[in-house]
Order: C-alpha cells, then sequence, then structure tokens
C-alpha cells in the first residue's frame, strides 16, 4: 500500500518455500534493475549468492520477516521478535500442560523458526515438567506438517503437546490428530496470528499462535527503502513485538 500509494510499482514473487526457486526469482528481477528489492529469505544461509549479486548491481536489498547470515549484504532487516514469540507460546502451553510431551515441527532453513525453537527451549527451563520428544522437519506447511504429525502420532503415542513453528504447520498436525482421533487430547501451539490460526483457536483446536505485525512489517520496509533513495538514515535492523492470541483474547 505504501509503495503504490507513491505511485510506484510493486512486483512480486512467490518462492513456495523453495531456495532455487527464490534465487532464480531473484535474479529475474534483479534484471530489471529495480530501485530496491525486498526480501522474505527461505533458506537464511542459501541466498547469500543472490544478495552478492544484488550489491554488485547495486539494487538495495530490504529483509523482511526472517534475518540473512550475512546482515553486511543488505540495507535492514526487518522481522518480529521470535525469539519472544517461542517463549510465549512455550509459557502459554506450560499453563495448559505442566507435564507436555512435546513435538516440534520445525523449519530449521528458516533463521525466524530457529529463533523461535530457541525461544521455548530456553523457556522451558522454567517449566522442568516439560519434555521434548522430538523435532522435525514440517516444511513450513499444512501438506508438509501432516504426513511428518501422522508418523509421529505412531512413534510417540503418549506424546500430548506439539509446537509448531508457524500456523501452516499447525493446520497440518491438526488435521492429522483429528483423523487419528485425538482431536482434544493434543495441545498445539504455534507463531504467527494468521486468519486460519485465530479460526483455528476459535474452533478448539489450536491452543495459542504468538502473533506477528505484518502490515507493520511491510509499512516499515517501504519506509527504509525510501529513506535510503532520499539520503535518509536507516535502521539496519527493525525487531517487532509479538503478542499471544488464545481463547481469552481471541474475539479481539
Amino acid at each position: 500500500t505504501a509503495i503504490v500509494a507513491r505511485g510506484d510499482h510493486l512486483v512480486t514473487a512467490d518462492a513456495q518455500f523453495s531456495s532455487m526457486k527464490q534465487r532464480s526469482d531473484v535474479a529475474a528481477l534483479l534484471e530489471e534493475n529495480p530501485a530496491a528489492l525486498f526480501l522474505n529469505p527461505v533458506n537464511w544461509e542459501g541466498i547469500r549468492g543472490s544478495l552478492i549479486d544484488a550489491k554488485r548491481r547495486k539494487v538495495p536489498v530490504i529483509v523482511v520477516d526472517t534475518p540473512v547470515s550475512d546482515p553486511d549484504l543488505v540495507l535492514c532487516q526487518i522481522a518480529s521478535d521470535n525469539a519472544e514469540a517461542g517463549r510465549i507460546v512455550c509459557d502459554a502451553l506450560a499453563a495448559a500442560r505442566p507435564d507436555a510431551r512435546i513435538v516440534v515441527l520445525h523449519l530449521s532453513l528458516n533463521r525466524a523458526c530457529i529463533e523461535r525453537v530457541e525461544g521455548f527451549q530456553a523457556r522451558m527451563a522454567r517449566h522442568p515438567g516439560m519434555t521434548i520428544l522430538d523435532i522435525r522437519e514440517g516444511k513450513g506447511r499444512a501438506e508438509g506438517s501432516y504426513p511428518v504429525m501422522r508418523e509421529l502420532l505412531d512413534r510417540w503415542p503418549d506424546l500430548d503437546a506439539v509446537f509448531a513453528v508457524n500456523d501452516p504447520s499447525a493446520l497440518g498436525a491438526i488435521r492429522a490428530i483429528r483423523e487419528a482421533g485425538r482431536g482434544g487430547q493434543i495441545a498445539v501451539v504455534a507463531v504467527d496470528g494468521s486468519p486460519a490460526g485465530i479460526e483455528a483457536i476459535r474452533a478448539g483446536q489450536l491452543l495459542a499462535t504468538a502473533a506477528q505485525s505484518p502490515r507493520e512489517i511491510g509499512r516499515l520496509a517501504a519506509e527504509q527503502a525510501y529513506a535510503h533513495m532520499n539520503g535518509r538514515p536507516v535502521k539496519k535492523n527493525i525487531r517487532l513485538p509479538v503478542a499471544l492470541i488464545d481463547a481469552r483474547n481471541v474475539t479481539e
């Protein structure tokens, strides 16, 4: 909205969680000689070559949602406080299941998800009754986490909690749990605060999700890009707060 309001043109590309496609997308966009490139990296390390190419072409890169491994190659990075997101959903789960036996659905190529899991694990020190049984790759999507969750239900019949690194992973897990006839028996927490996640809370399928502020991330990204174009200072790292959504405040 901020870009269109200025009469400028925004071209978007969806990497569909594919590092290879994202590198190809970035290469194609750089050929158009854009004034700036906004990037939500699939693989926080695997995108480095594309960042080097952008820097060589003098195209400023504004990273959104999840950091990259080499911040010197980008103009700035704007993301939620992902470690805090992991901490607050851990507390929410502990309040409901103090002795939870947990499986984690990860997306370990993504730095934001790494931080969420690190925050969750660090906060578990305050909840000694909780145990992580397994950490598996859920691929960040419902269709990726669904078969993984089915396997985890067979492998760990006594599991009673799931920490999914994002709402889509949680929704795939919830589907597997319901099909196994264990709906209501397993508490699921996640990160995103997406409309689908909120509906799952209303339906009693998702215990809690840590909400991000995607519109604010986008607004700040555009603001930093225009500041740079106009020769004004740019903040190198911007972290936005997160908030817990659960049954108590979901109607808000």
